[in-house]
């Protein structure tokens, strides 16, 4: 360990002074590419859907004086076949003593806020983006789509859904 006689990590470093904290810092100091990088790298024998890549922690106490992971980043691999690789990269933080994953990036997706990619999705190959209501009853949402348009159509629409039942065009 670096400042500490207990490591709890193959690289653990410690800093209870005053004025800074610990700190991480990769300089690079060359005029061309490529830049600094931190690398997580998983060098498996047997590739697996799903894998972990790796994990960024922000970590902390809490009133109780208990270690509370409040927030992190997770990568992962959920494809592994060549040819057809797909990343997964998850924001996740604390809510009312929860984790709640709170952004995701799915291969060429984004969701916010759900559980799974959709329904709050965006799709830059169909310009598909929904935004659901987080209100208490969960009764409504608004839904922009603008299908795949040609040169002889410029249609889209605006939907109005009321999951209760029924929908709709304006």
């Amino acid at each position: 360990g670096i400042g500490t006689v207990a490591p709890v990590a193959r690289l653990h470093t410690s800093f209870s002074g005053t004025g800074g904290g610990v700190g991480v810092q990769i300089d690079n100091t060359n005029a061309d590419q490529p830049g600094s990088t931190l690398r997580f790298y998983k060098n498996s024998a047997s590739p697996a859907v799903n894998d972990t890549m790796g994990y960024i922690e922000f970590k902390g106490k809490n009133s109780a004086a208990e270690d509370t992971l409040y927030s992190y980043i997770m990568g992962q691999a959920t494809n592994v076949t060549n040819g057809t690789e797909e990343g997964n990269l998850e924001f996740w933080n604390l809510s009312a003593g929860s984790n709640v994953k709170v952004l995701q990036l799915l291969g060429g997706n984004v969701g916010i806020g759900a559980s799974n990619i959709n329904p709050i999705s965006a799709h830059a190959s169909d310009t598909l983006v929904t935004l659901q209501s987080r209100a208490a009853d969960r009764a409504s949402r608004l839904q922009l789509v603008a299908p795949s348009l040609s040169a002889a159509t410029s249609a889209g629409s605006i939907e109005w859904y009321n999951l209760g039942g029924g929908s709709s065009v304006v």
